[in-house]
């Protein structure tokens, strides 16, 4: 079965995150996490305790958005990302990213981070080959969601470890499960890999950034 790398379903082959310290009630690998949006005192130390709380639970999504500096400045958010992956560092998580208009802060925070390889996902990923070259030398996943109009097989060769996404915010497992299956088959014609390859290539960085040894 395809496995999603990003979705709010709650779904057995997904990864599944949430943006305001809540956890999901099911998962193939589940994350609580805390967006600028959403973010206060009392809900990111609440983040850190149900991570405490459950050694499964890995965090996501957390990240930087431009689109919320009038409620927190990028400067702060870029400051409490460094805290949660501090945090991730300290729990041993792995971590999904979320950035909007927020790459050059965002690399920054990753390069000074020294988190384990495969341990970040940063999903949504609409940014450059520059961009995703770098993040493959940091050891960075990158998903792909279905608003990227770029060349995928260019983004494969500066970042191998690219996997697709749907970002499903629905309800309907039916409609998730046909989104899903698309992705699987745009990434294996434009990519050039069979069905095969590609889940089994997806199976890998799963594991990866899981952390099932």
């Amino acid at each position: 079965m395809p496995v999603d790398f990003h979705s709010h379903l709650s779904d057995p082959y997904s990864i599944v995150c949430t943006d305001d310290a809540t956890v999901p009630s099911s998962g193939l690998v589940r994350c609580a996490g805390l967006l600028p949006g959403k973010w206060t005192r009392q809900r990111q130390e609440k983040l850190i305790r149900v991570l405490e709380a459950d050694s499964d639970l890995q965090m996501g999504e957390v990240g930087l958005d431009k689109r919320f500096t009038d409620t927190l400045p990028l400067s702060e958010q870029a400051e409490i990302l460094s805290h949660l992956l501090n945090e991730a560092k300290r729990l041993q998580r792995s971590v999904c990213l979320h950035c909007v208009r927020a790459t050059g802060p965002m690399l920054d925070i990753l390069r000074s981070s020294c988190l384990r390889p495969f341990s970040v996902l940063w999903h949504g990923f609409s940014g450059s080959v520059e961009t995703a070259s770098e993040l493959g030398k940091l050891g960075v996943i990158i998903s792909v969601g279905t608003t990227f109009k770029g060349n995928l097989k260019e983004l494969y060769k500066a970042d191998p470890a690219l996997v697709p996404e749907t970002d499903y915010t629905g309800e309907d497992p039916k409609q998730h499960s046909i989104i899903l299956e698309q992705r699987y088959s745009y990434f294996s014609q434009a990519l050039g890999m069979s069905s095969n390859d590609l889940e089994a290539h997806c199976k890998d960085i799963l594991w990866r950034f899981s952390r099932q040894r």
